[in-house]
């Protein structure tokens, strides 16, 4: 993609931290925009953001409200969606959430959680968006995994397997698509400032909060 004005592009979890910021940053470019998130609150205060951070009061910036764990209801949304805007040209897989904790007093069900979120939330937005794209001959799909997708790491051991199989699923698909005009990204991002990695901290086991003593947290415009 040589030039991002006049490109339409979706955002999941887009009202805040990483997504927000780069859906500011495309918006600044000159895209059109669509932010995905569960939050209306959000969404409303994100979607103002973003339409103050256009080049061009022409530019698009549509809010999404929907669970990307809900397969239907999210399959319907995108459907409607894109019956209105049409394909996009760009997907960003940014959703995403951290539960820290020791495996043996992490509940089962915040397994399948961020399993249902991490990891088959951006398979469903796939689902949805992919055909398209395969029909007219060019897209781009971003997924934002993390440092966690290709190293352990202590406390995360609900987080970090859904990282590591958003890995395996691109590298997957780059090998169906990538001689049909599909282009496919995955970023692994360190900790980065966002309300997210905040909500994780009263949750971090002790010896994980020593072994960060040391980190530098990015801010998300620079992620971004």
């Amino acid at each position: 993609m040589k030039t991002f004005s006049g490109k339409s592009v979706l955002i999941t979890g887009g009202s805040s931290g990483i997504g927000l910021e780069l859906a500011k940053k495309l918006a600044a470019s000159g895209c059109h925009i669509a932010i995905l998130a569960r939050d209306p609150v959000k969404l409303e205060t994100a979607t103002v953001e973003i339409r103050k951070s256009r080049s061009s009061s022409d530019q698009k910036v549509t809010a999404l409200q929907v669970d990307v764990s809900d397969c239907e209801k999210l399959s319907q949304t995108l459907a409607d969606w894109q019956e209105t805007d049409g394909v996009p040209d760009l997907v960003v897989n940014s959703v995403g959430f951290g539960r820290p904790g020791l495996f043996e007093t992490i509940d089962v069900t915040m397994f399948r959680s961020m399993v249902d979120t991490n990891y088959l939330g951006p398979i469903y937005v796939t689902k949805s968006i992919l055909p398209g794209m395969l029909k007219r001959g060019s897209g781009h799909l971003v997924f934002v995994s993390s440092v966690a997708g290709f190293l352990g790491m202590y406390g995360y051991t609900s987080y970090a397997p859904t990282k590591f199989a958003i890995r395996g699923f691109v590298d997957s698909l780059r090998c169906e698509v990538k001689d049909r005009g599909i282009q496919l990204s995955i970023v692994f991002p360190p900790d980065t400032q966002t309300p997210g990695l905040e909500a994780e901290k009263p949750f971090q086991p002790p010896i994980l909060v020593a072994m960060n003593e040391n980190n530098k947290e990015l801010p998300a415009n620079d992620v971004a």
